[in-house]
């Protein structure tokens, strides 16, 4: 893996988790739930990954066969569904603890 890669990798993970964060702390300032917020903010955060992952296509089909970038890049993708869902979880779980 290539500096370039790397550096591209872990700007797309805070990219990703700052659209979560923000979605979530906006939609707190509303004064909505816990489960509401994580509800509003998954799809955000899923969406801006999706971009981000059609973004890193471009790049690999511009500079040739650096397939190596987008598999990483689907990876993340990949992992995010689970942590999102334990997030949901978590919140609903939580919210009803209340």
């Amino acid at each position: 893996m290539t500096p370039r890669t790397a550096s591209f990798i872990v700007r797309s993970c805070f990219v990703v988790l700052s659209v979560m964060v923000l979605g979530i702390a906006v939609s707190q300032w509303l004064g909505l739930s816990l489960r509401q917020s994580l509800l509003i903010s998954l799809p955000l955060a899923f969406f801006t990954s999706s971009v981000i992952t059609m973004w890193a296509m471009a790049l690999a089909g511009a500079r040739g066969n650096k397939t190596g970038q987008l598999m990483i890049m689907l990876g993340i993708e990949l992992l995010l569904v689970p942590l999102a869902s334990a997030a949901a979880i978590a919140a609903y779980f939580i919210e009803r603890q209340q």
